[in-house]
């Protein structure tokens, strides 16, 4: 849950956010003029969550 305009943010409960993935690639080719193959991937992953409530 998160805090509304009619409910203060202490009244609600802990909220969590699924992972963040933001996956990449990349490729290029020239294959002339001295070559040039190129390839690449990555992931990029994260975690979001609000602290505990006292």
């Amino acid at each position: 849950l998160a805090a509304m305009a009619t409910q203060t943010v202490e009244a609600t409960g802990r909220t969590l956010y699924q992972p963040s993935r933001q996956p990449n690639a990349t490729w290029s080719s020239p294959v002339s003029g001295k070559l040039l193959l190129e390839a690449g991937w990555g992931m990029y992953q994260s975690r979001y969550r609000t602290a505990h409530r006292v």
